[in-house]
């Protein structure tokens, strides 16, 4: 009886979080790791697309329309950013779950090819390290949308766009 019971708990438990729409880190990195891929230039965007809803949105601020589609998104770093750093490199360094959201704490990095943004004094061969948060909404196995932010302040400063900030007196 306690066995029957015990199996119809955890039946129970496992229907909720289905319907509650959580998945394992396991499940979501296997559906978000296909996109670090793409942005390390491992995979196209073609390869990556099955991991994205049709709808899905990038979203860089918090306006309702801050948002890039998929090929807007994979267009600009596929076409635009990958010229401007060609060994982009973009790794997954730590992960957290919540509910049916993974956010991810990346380091992306690379040499700069050419001008950064079009303008930029930058000269080729400078390199840079940033951290980026995303975090990676997931509905029936797809991620539906994705809200980051990239340090590029960082960066910049690294590929002597702007000056470092002044340490604070102590």
């Amino acid at each position: 009886m306690k066995t029957i019971l015990r199996s119809l708990l955890v039946a129970t438990l496992v229907a909720g979080t289905l319907q509650a729409g959580n998945i394992t880190k396991q499940e979501a990195l296997k559906i978000v790791t296909p996109f670090y891929q793409f942005l390390s230039g491992k995979v196209s965007a073609k390869e990556v697309q099955p991991s994205f809803d049709k709808d899905w949105k990038s979203y860089y601020g918090n306006g309702e329309k801050d948002y890039r589609t998929f090929k807007q998104t994979t267009g600009f770093l596929g076409n635009v950013f990958r010229k401007m750093v060609p060994n982009l490199k973009w790794d997954i360094i730590d992960t957290k779950m919540s509910g049916n959201t993974i956010i991810v704490r990346g380091e992306g990095s690379g040499t700069v090819a050419g001008p950064v943004f079009i303008t930029s004094p930058v000269k080729k061969g400078k390199s840079f390290k940033i951290m980026s948060i995303d975090m990676h909404t997931i509905k029936n196995g797809k991620v539906v949308k994705t809200y980051h932010i990239e340090d590029y302040r960082t960066a910049f400063k690294q590929l002597g766009i702007v000056k470092p900030f002044k340490k604070a007196k102590k």
